[in-house]
């Protein structure tokens, strides 16, 4: 088949173009923004074209197009004058939903790090295709499970088709489209009406717990879970805990981040591959995980900003000073960061720091900020 995708530079759409391509079909995209942007690197490891004007003759291609475009768009205006068949994003997600079984990913926060943790394990020990938020798709035909980044903004993620659905947490957010917080709630138990098998739930959460759920695993670090983080110490290499499922022992696990949070995200992803009973000993590999996309790569810095700005007004200086000394930069990081969505100031307090930092690589940004903007 041939798609052609308008606005394929957006994050979700990159990933889906991938996916596409990957699956053995023929890509072809356009998009807006002429400049380059993090989310084509995918794309032109793939040779998959990118227009960004309008000398690209449509004729038979299926188009894929962000809710960013209007009907009313150039590159619209030529898909519907042809009356080919046309999907947005999440619709066309939903369809590939249908074809494997899909895991969706879903909360207020914690999606892309869980979804990325998830793929990064079920990858390693059964192969899965993932469409991530961070721009990462990746799909191969023999693999029977789908794990999928899944928004609830406007209720896209009810375009899906999940077999086992985890949520995160659920908050009012999307003022502009969820009414009050039982708006909210009703969407998430929508979306838990539609899974076909079972719903894994950060437990921990009050919202959550107000969901109707029949089949269920809840996850936290309270005791009412069926699955239990203790013991929880950190150095500055990574966490550590003792994971329980039913109240026995699953193992100890490390992770190279920091943060309750993320021993949440990680007992999520346990849960499920005890559910799918995968090996223990794979499973448990998170300790390898270095980068996990957008919250390290592209946010990083603007988090490292707000943790440091947040305890020197506390006057929490020294934990201050632990949050730039223990964040490592990329390279090119002062030549990219206007690209960033950051206030001046906070470019500017960036940027005196990045020629301080001696490291070579970044896989310790997440960190500090983590602990200090999230956790403190």
């Amino acid at each position: 088949m041939k798609y052609y995708f308008i606005g394929i530079k957006g994050t979700g759409m990159s990933a889906l173009a991938t996916i596409m391509h990957d699956l053995g079909n023929t890509v072809i995209g356009y998009d807006d923004y002429k400049d380059h942007k993090f989310t084509e690197d995918p794309l032109n490891e793939r040779n998959i074209k990118i227009y960004t004007d309008d000398s690209y003759k449509l004729t038979d291609e299926i188009v894929v197009y962000s809710s960013a475009f209007s009907n009313n768009h150039k590159e619209m205006q030529k898909a519907i004058a042809k009356n080919l068949k046309m999907y947005e994003y999440t619709q066309m997600v939903g369809e590939l939903t249908k074809m494997n079984k899909t895991i969706c990913v879903s909360g207020c926060h914690g999606k892309t790090t869980t979804t990325s943790f998830l793929a990064h394990v079920l990858n390693n020990i059964i192969g899965v295709n993932y469409i991530i938020g961070d721009s990462t798709g990746y799909a191969a035909k023999e693999n029977d499970y789908l794990v999928v980044e899944s928004c609830e903004y406007r209720r896209h993620f009810l375009n899906y088709d999940p077999t086992i659905t985890i949520i995160t947490n659920i908050e009012l957010d999307h003022t502009d489209y969820y009414k009050d917080l039982d708006d909210m709630i009703d969407a998430y138990q929508s979306l838990v009406n539609n899974t076909k098998d079972i719903v894994i739930l950060c437990g921990d959460d009050q919202n959550n717990r107000k969901l109707k759920v029949s089949s269920h695993i809840y996850y936290g670090l309270n005791e009412n879970n069926d699955i239990i983080a203790k013991n929880i110490t950190s150095d500055l290499e990574y966490t550590y805990f003792d994971a329980y499922v039913n109240g026995k022992l699953y193992g100890h696990i490390k992770i190279k981040l920091f943060g309750n949070h993320m021993v949440l995200n990680t007992l999520a992803v346990i849960a499920l591959c005890d559910k799918l009973n995968l090996d223990k000993e794979k499973a448990k590999a998170f300790g390898y995980i270095h980068d996990i996309g957008r919250r390290v790569g592209r946010c990083a810095l603007k988090h490292i900003y707000e943790g440091y700005k947040y305890l020197t007004d506390l006057g929490y200086t020294d934990a201050a000073r632990i949050c730039l000394t223990h964040s490592f930069f990329e390279p090119n990081a002062e030549n990219v960061i206007g690209n960033w969505d950051m206030k001046d100031t906070e470019k500017e307090f960036v940027k005196k720091y990045i020629n301080n930092t001696t490291f070579d690589i970044y896989d310790r940004i997440i960190q500090m900020a983590d602990t200090i903007a999230l956790s403190t």
